[in-house]
């Protein structure tokens, strides 16, 4: 059968910040790793524009020597 809790005002109290505390915690971790993903897709963005920079300083170097 089924029992039934009857909870004060104060453990209410208690349990909801203890859930906030949880959900805080888990929007925390997840800002923290989409920070460290930001953080790396910028590295690899910026490495792809000094390739990109590489790239079109050979072409023109290569339309400099055929002229």
């Amino acid at each position: 059968m089924a029992r039934i809790v009857v909870r004060t005002p104060a453990e209410r109290l208690r349990l909801a910040k203890l859930k906030t505390r949880r959900a805080l915690k888990m929007v925390t971790a997840h800002i923290l790793s989409l920070e460290r993903l930001r953080v790396e897709l910028q590295i690899e963005f910026e490495a792809l524009l000094d390739a990109l920079g590489d790239y079109d300083n050979e072409e023109k170097c290569d339309e400099d020597n055929h002229e």
